[in-house]
């Protein structure tokens, strides 16, 4: 019974994140970058990478946006977006193992 319920919720959670990912990625098609993201792109120089954005120390973020827009350009903000929500999966799949250890199998799947 428990491997069952296992099975279960491994596999609505699988499809909850796929479900969610092609929704997120069809109705974000066709916009374009948003004030903050110019004002990162503007300032991606390595200096700036250390000051606080916001009160908030920006590193990694600059330093993945600084990436994306080397390999992929500022034309589109799909491979943006697609960066974004495959952390999105990941952080969902981290939060139901560590729900899962807490609560079980399948009330895991309320806080993911």
């Amino acid at each position: 019974m428990l491997r069952n319920q296992r099975q279960v919720a491994i596999g609505v959670l699988l499809a909850s994140l796929l479900v969610s990912a092609v929704l997120i990625l069809y109705w974000g098609r066709g916009q374009t970058f948003a004030l903050d993201e110019w004002g990162i792109f503007t300032g991606l120089e390595p200096p700036n990478a250390l000051r606080p954005h916001g009160g908030h120390l920006l590193a990694v973020p600059y330093l993945i946006q600084r990436a994306l827009l080397d390999i992929f350009g500022a034309t589109s903000q799909t491979p943006f977006v697609f960066f974004a929500e495959m952390v999105r999966l990941a952080i969902g799949a981290l939060i139901f193992i560590l729900a899962r250890r807490r609560v079980g199998d399948l009330a895991a799947l309320i806080p993911t």
